[in-house]
């Protein structure tokens, strides 16, 4: 079986301390640095979360929030003001292992005081998106396409993702993507992180 990791897209990038982006794809190398990924065989899509047993408002207002910008379709803007314009994409839906891997970011972000895709040593879930969310379990046969979004500061889960909409540094790339169908949100003490997936289906 290939095995699948991943590469970045577009570079973690800080804007004004409060928002971080990382948009990453997959390719078939199995020597990535520090990670290989590997498939669990008993791995299914998790429709509820590992804990509560249901979802928090906060969850359903930024993926009511996300997929109602996806609907109308995207136009986002680099640093020097070129639009790109991306075309409706389908909604993604809240999924129980990038929930537990969104958790774990935010926990760690608030509980240390940091914000970054890379997670300072010790990183006991994962140094990077891509560790924490197959650890989470989300580890389909084919491999896996992921994306993170982080923000600090926000008590708003509308207003990060508008932030995360008017960004110049690949937030707003992260949210048009039309190849994610899950995702997994989680905000602790202002820390807010983000996980988008899909399995790769070939």
């Amino acid at each position: 079986m290939k095995l699948k990791t991943i590469r970045p897209l577009f570079p973690a990038a800080l804007l004004a301390l409060i928002l971080t982006a990382c948009s990453q794809d997959t390719v078939p190398t199995p020597n990535a640095p520090g990670f290989v990924y590997t498939v669990d065989p008993a791995y299914q899509r998790s429709a509820m979360p590992f804990a509560p047993d249901t979802w928090g408002t906060e969850d359903q207002v930024m993926l009511d929030t996300i997929n109602a910008a996806r609907s109308r379709g995207i136009t986002c803007h680099d640093a020097a003001g070129q639009a790109t314009i991306y075309p409706p994409a389908p909604a993604v839906q809240l999924e129980g292992h990038l929930l537990r891997a969104a958790t774990w970011q935010a926990q760690d972000m608030s509980a240390r005081n940091y914000m970054q895709h890379q997670a300072p040593a010790p990183a006991p879930h994962g140094t990077m998106p891509i560790e924490r969310i197959a650890n989470a379990g989300y580890r389909p046969a084919n491999g896996i396409q992921i994306g993170e979004n982080l923000a600090r500061g926000y008590t708003d889960p509308a207003a990060v993702v508008l932030a995360w909409l008017g960004s110049t540094k690949g937030h707003c790339e992260t949210l048009a993507n039309a190849n994610w169908t899950d995702i997994g949100i989680w905000n602790q003490n202002g820390f807010w992180a983000a996980e988008f997936a899909r399995p790769v289906l070939e």
